[in-house]
């Protein structure tokens, strides 16, 4: 939060973002071998915190697994928006008056 003083007044501004906001300020390189792209977000998203509960894969079909991934210098979000953009994923949120769900789909229909 910032605060601005005057007239022993504080003005406050915040900013409310989802949890996934927190995944672009860590930077990793890590190998992941024999993983399907859901498994590899799924354990990225874990790390960080996000129980299986508060995403979920809405796919048709899962992913072929792949041989080898590398995550090299980039953010943990950026490694996942690079995940979802080469396998034609997309992600958005489902909002409830408690909580939201990130939810990865295929089409947005």
């Amino acid at each position: 939060a910032q605060g601005d003083a005057g007239r022993r007044l504080t003005h406050y501004s915040i900013t409310l973002r989802p949890h996934l906001a927190r995944l672009a300020h860590r930077t990793n390189q890590r190998i992941f071998q024999h993983r399907t792209v859901p498994q590899i977000i799924a354990q990225v998203l874990e790390e960080h915190g996000l129980l299986a509960t508060h995403y979920r894969f809405q796919l048709a079909s899962v992913p072929p697994e792949r041989e080898y991934c590398v995550q090299y210098h980039e953010s943990d979000l950026h490694f996942i928006q690079r995940l979802c953009e080469e396998e034609g994923l997309h992600y958005h949120f489902e909002h409830s008056p408690s909580a939201h769900q990130l939810v990865f789909g295929e089409d947005q229909a």
